[in-house]
């Protein structure tokens, strides 16, 4: 679900596309605050982002999108809680435990959006290949990627992937 802060309204279809663009825009020409884009100043500000929407309303909008429905909460994770009074209690797996279902929760938060995208994507790449596989023969294979760099993300990433053929920070 999408609030709007205070108002307790969803968030249009409308509003949420004019969004998504300007965060599009913002990766292709970036500023240091993201509230320069809507700058006077000839140098930092972008026409199509100030007209697209005011300032105060996409800050509004991207500090309190959320994609997590709180109508429906976790009730798997609460069922397996191991009991501490059960004679195959182990320490080691209750914080196991409580790691795994942490996760869960967070994953679950913005499960319904990822699956929602990731079905996107799979039609996307369908399209994709149907349009630039015409005159390709058969015998070759491509694969579409999308370049993280290209999205604006200012957060923290609590999912880690250590890549040994990374250059050291």
């Amino acid at each position: 679900m999408v609030y709007r802060y205070g108002a307790g309204e969803n968030m249009s279809l409308d509003e949420l596309y004019c969004m998504l663009s300007i965060i599009l825009t913002m990766c292709i020409h970036p500023n240091k605050d993201i509230q320069d884009h809507w700058s006077n100043s000839g140098l930092l500000c972008n026409p199509f982002i100030k007209e697209t929407l005011p300032r105060n309303q996409f800050l509004q909008l991207w500090y309190n999108l959320r994609f997590c429905d709180h109508r429906n909460p976790v009730s798997e994770v609460q069922e397996t809680i191991p009991d501490k009074e059960d004679d195959g209690y182990e320490s080691e797996k209750f914080e196991a435990y409580l790691k795994d279902s942490t996760n869960y929760e967070k994953e679950h938060n913005i499960d319904p959006a990822l699956k929602r995208v990731q079905s996107l994507s799979n039609e996307l790449i369908k399209l994709w290949k149907i349009a630039f596989a015409r005159n390709i023969p058969t015998s070759k294979k491509f694969r579409f990627t999308i370049d993280e760099s290209l999205l604006f993300f200012n957060g923290r990433v609590i999912f880690k992937v250590f890549n040994p053929m990374k250059p050291a920070e």
